[in-house]
């Protein structure tokens, strides 16, 4: 039987909203999504849950198929919707008329089976998926390929700039796995990441144990064994 759990931790110092990760679940369609919004643009916490929402509620897979660009038309006019553009103090207006940013990892299913995974990738948010102590992950797969520049999906621009037409290259990598019974599996933004990979076969007990501990992430930060940045993780044990 398949079991998730999952968990989104802001920054230490920060209150839990003000977290820029977001991650949604649709267990009923199998479909599972994480993102993790640039701490440099504004209300890319919003843009990062509307892209997870929109891939896991509203066929956002079968749309990145058929037409990415249909998927950031859909997500961005959630995003658009989410915030009052003319209650904004000018210098926040600034800034936010430039967009949001963020990274994107969704997985959902092929014939509606977890055995047989597709995955679409923008960024630096990783799948891991463990078999029998063995780690392989997805589409990174060293600490040393987090950098500081990973690609990023744009919302397109905000008020009043909002019906500027907005083409962006998206650098979006696809892979599919097959999955069997007594597999793990791990989404993951970039800090928890980098953690999992250090850390290797026996980072997924790790998390499993402690999903709903903050204590214990906030103790990996003050001891550096983990960046002081926001955790998010999606766990399935299959």
């Amino acid at each position: 039987m398949m079991e998730v759990h999952s968990f989104n931790f802001s920054k230490s110092g920060n209150n839990p909203e003000e977290t820029e990760d977001s991650l949604s679940i649709n267990l009923e369609k199998l479909k599972f999504a994480i993102a993790d919004g640039a701490s440099d643009s504004i209300f890319s916490g919003q843009w990062a849950f509307a892209l997870t929402n929109e891939f896991v509620n509203n066929n956002g897979d079968e749309k990145i198929k058929n037409d990415i660009r249909q998927f950031i038309r859909d997500s961005r006019k959630m995003w658009y919707e989410s915030i009052n553009w003319k209650g904004l103090k000018w210098n926040v207006k600034n800034k936010a008329v430039r967009g949001a940013y963020s990274t994107f990892l969704g997985i959902s299913t092929e014939f509606g089976s977890m055995e047989s995974l597709i995955v679409h990738a923008i960024g630096d948010s990783c799948i891991f998926i463990f078999d029998e102590g063995k780690m392989k992950s997805f589409p990174l797969n060293s600490p040393d390929q987090f950098g500081i520049h990973p690609s990023l999906v744009w919302s397109g621009y905000g008020f009043p700039l909002n019906n500027k037409p907005f083409e962006q290259k998206l650098n979006i990598k696809q892979e599919k796995f097959k999955i069997v019974k007594g597999n793990e599996i791990i989404l993951a933004t970039d800090a928890m990441s980098k953690f999992i990979m250090e850390a290797g076969e026996d980072s997924f007990g790790l998390l499993w144990d402690h999903y709903n501990d903050r204590t214990f992430f906030d103790d990996m930060r003050n001891e550096n064994t983990i960046k002081n940045d926001d955790l998010s993780a999606i766990l399935i044990s299959f």
